[in-house]
């Protein structure tokens, strides 16, 4: 069995000032997570079958141990599998048992964020009695996910005997967009009857 995981990150960003009292920042993110998966020695369910359904192959006196499939001509490949005898599982015959299983997948995140900063006590926007002034952040963000998994016929079929069952490729994405903001309004502050009294707002 050879399991591996490789993981890919890359991150970076802008970020700047506009206008005075208006700053923006840029966020970009890529990410990528590959995962490989093959099994070797695993036994196929549908030749285990085949290789214990056998017959005398031999129309003469001797017995010819020999599959039912090879003589019907569903699969002439097919090699008898004793387990009823010490020793008497020959190397053919693991040989044709044995099928690998192969998966290659990958999932991959993609983020963008932008947002910007306004600091409206630049243009005099403010209450007389805060010291503090009116500020506002408006953002978006943009996100997509998306996982791509291919898998061989013998894992998408179930035909192994060590899996418990069928692991099928399967691959989507999916896309998320989204709108921010938030308003902060200091209306009083160092009084004597309010430390602070301010309007928070917030949307998403």
């Amino acid at each position: 069995q050879d399991l591996s995981f490789n993981t890919y990150r890359a991150s970076g960003g802008f970020r700047g000032e506009i206008l005075p009292g208006v700053d923006y920042d840029l966020a970009l993110q890529y990410s990528k997570v590959k995962f490989n998966q093959t099994y070797l020695n695993d036994l196929s369910v549908t030749r285990l079958s085949r290789s214990l359904n056998v017959v005398d192959g031999d129309p003469g006196p001797a017995v010819v141990p020999t599959c039912q499939s090879v003589i019907d001509g569903t699969d002439p490949g097919c090699v008898p599998w004793n387990i009823f005898q010490l020793g008497g599982v020959s190397q053919a015959a693991l040989d044709y048992l044995n099928v690998p299983l192969l998966q290659r997948a990958q999932t991959t995140q993609s983020i963008g964020t932008f947002t910007l900063g306004i600091d409206m006590g630049t243009w005099g926007v403010k209450s007389p009695w805060a010291e503090g002034s009116v500020a506002a952040v408006l953002g978006t963000e943009f996100r997509r996910d998306s996982l791509n998994s291919v898998t061989d016929e013998n894992f998408a079929t179930g035909n192994a005997a060590g899996q418990g069952g069928p692991t099928i490729g399967l691959s989507g994405s999916t896309d998320v967009s989204e709108y921010f903001g938030e308003l902060d309004i200091p209306l009083l502050e160092g009084k004597d009857f309010a430390h602070e009294l301010s309007i928070d707002l917030a949307y998403r």
